[in-house]
Order: structure tokens, then C-alpha cells, then sequence
């Protein structure tokens, strides 16, 4: 079973203004395809997050969005400490809002806390609204 991490989206105040920064952040590698680094001074310990895990994110209290962990690089800070970098896919998933404190760096996330991925106006069930879509499956109406 997956592991994941849960991070709060700092300076970001929607899910629009997440996936712009996701897009202008990432790159292409030439083994993982177009991917985002995230800078984490404490590296993952437990390798299941890398397999199938995600980065969850959280703005303004709630759990809105994941991307796809996909590897995670160690590497030298400037300063001459250890850090590392959390790659994660450049394309941000929306999941169903779940409320969730903010803290910092970030924190583990059992795959029975995560919240499901958002049913979107791009699959059937959710034609039109993402907003109504998200408020339906809250419901369990979809």
C-alpha cells in the first residue's frame, strides 16, 4: 500500500494559482518525462512513498490537489547540508476538498486518510461544473 506526504502550498491561493506554479517549475527529464522538484531539507524515509505515492497539497485549510511522487534525489545545500528533492509529475490532480491544518515541511499520509480524486468536468460523470462536481461527490451523489 502507497505512502504519501502532505505539504502546504505556501503563497498559493488556488487551485488555478498551484498548477501555474507546477507548470512554471517543471522540466523535462530525460527519465521520468516533465517533472516538478520539490526542495524538502529532510528526506522520505519510508520507501513506499515512491511506490505509487503522491504529494498532497493543502490550501487554506483543505487538501485540494496530488501529483504523483515519482522519485526522490539527494542533493547538497549551498550551505553544505544534505536536503533532497521530492520529484513529482508536472500535472496536478484535483481531489474532493478535505479539511486539514496547516503545519511546516511536510508530514506522511496513510492511503486510507487520502482523499479520492476529484471527479472533473473532463470525465463523464462530472460534464460541466468542477465546483458542482466536487459538491456532488461530497454528497456521494457521483
Amino acid at each position: 500500500m502507497p505512502l504519501h506526504i502532505v505539504k502546504v502550498a505556501a503563497g498559493i491561493s488556488s487551485l488555478k494559482q498551484l498548477e501555474q506554479v507546477v507548470t512554471s517549475y517543471s522540466y523535462d527529464d530525460p527519465e521520468y518525462g516533465r517533472i516538478m522538484p520539490m526542495s524538502s531539507r529532510n528526506r522520505p524515509q519510508r520507501a513506499d512513498v515512491l511506490d505509487g505515492g503522491s504529494v498532497y497539497w493543502i490550501i487554506k485549510g483543505k487538501i485540494v490537489a496530488r501529483a504523483a511522487i515519482l522519485t526522490i534525489r539527494g542533493e547538497e545545500r549551498l550551505d553544505g547540508r544534505k536536503s533532497c528533492q521530492i520529484c513529482v509529475e508536472a500535472k496536478v490532480i484535483p481531489t474532493v476538498p478535505f479539511l486539514k491544518r496547516g503545519f511546516q515541511g511536510w508530514r506522511y499520509l496513510k492511503a486510507e486518510d487520502a482523499p479520492a480524486d476529484l471527479i472533473t468536468a473532463d470525465s463523464d460523470a462530472g460534464k460541466g461544473s468542477a465546483d458542482l462536481a466536487a459538491e456532488l461527490q461530497v454528497l456521494g451523489l457521483l
